[in-house]
């Protein structure tokens, strides 16, 4: 009988051992294991330079909030196995208040993936340590970039932007692996980018680039990852345009931009609930 006991107690406690284990695997933590990957790549918008920029305080600042924030998911054992510098490529094309503007969009990703982070009381004080982390390095950079000239911009930086976010989406939408077929909801979602970046181009603001220029796409993404990534180039496009100035030339054209980046992200939003179940 005592035997049997000590079988039944040592039974639950490699059950609890188990799970205790379990509830650390990265599976676990996707919201973070997403954040991993944007806070990568929004450091590594920072850490590009090229070869007539110097790095200053304030840059490497920012740099060292990004690593904490990384360093304290890594330390709760969730992790994706990637190295600090396994990021998508930077475009080397873009200018210094170029990075500054997408490395402020991965932080608001990042931002986004921890706090959509399951209500895990295990997790509550790692999510508070991680959002400060990356809220202070926003606010670096927001103030870094408020010191520069974004890029080509000229009258209507804001539509500028937007053109670059939409080619970037449209570029994970466009991307297929050898197995990959694409279907008519894809080509539609293609077809109201394209329609919204004619609209700004009929416009006259336009930066000389060709619709097929755009971010390099990380050939690891899955198809759902692809998706994500769109949505969140998306967002940032409407951002852009919500934030244009206001011109009477360019209030119309402001509703029919939004019009069809609208129906692309409901687009991209039904597929990828597809794909992810």
């Amino acid at each position: 009988m005592k035997t049997l006991i000590r079988l039944t107690l040592l039974s639950f406690l490699m059950a609890t051992c188990v799970g205790i284990a379990s509830a650390d695997r990265p599976g676990d933590h996707p919201a973070y294991i997403h954040a991993l990957s944007d806070l990568r790549d929004a450091r590594a918008h920072l850490d590009s330079l090229a070869s007539n920029e110097r790095r200053d305080a304030e840059e490497q600042h920012a740099i060292q909030k990004i690593d904490d924030a990384i360093n304290e998911i890594k330390r709760a054992a969730i992790d994706d196995g990637k190295n600090i510098n396994e990021h998508m490529p930077v475009d080397a094309r873009f200018m210094r208040g170029d990075r500054y503007r997408k490395a402020l969009e991965l932080l608001d990703a990042a931002h986004r993936d921890v706090t959509a982070e399951e209500d895990n009381p295990r997790t509550r004080g790692l999510q508070a340590r991680v959002i400060a982390h990356i809220d202070e390095a926003h606010r670096i950079v927001e103030h870094l970039a408020g010191n520069v000239s974004g890029g080509g911009g000229g009258r209507h930086p804001n539509y500028i932007h937007a053109l670059s976010d939409l080619r970037d989406a449209r570029g994970h939408l466009d991307q297929l692996a050898a197995n990959e077929q694409r279907d008519l909801e894809e080509q539609h979602a293609i077809q109201k980018i394209d329609d919204a970046i004619n609209e700004i181009k009929r416009a006259s603001i336009d930066d000389g680039k060709d619709i097929h220029e755009h971010m390099p796409i990380d050939a690891r993404l899955r198809r759902g990852e692809r998706f994500r990534k769109a949505l969140e180039l998306l967002d940032a496009a409407h951002r852009d345009c919500t934030m244009e100035e206001d011109d009477p030339q360019t209030q119309g054209l402001q509703g029919r931009i939004i019009a069809h980046i609208d129906e692309a992200h409901r687009i991209v939003e039904r597929l990828q609930a597809r794909y992810n179940h």
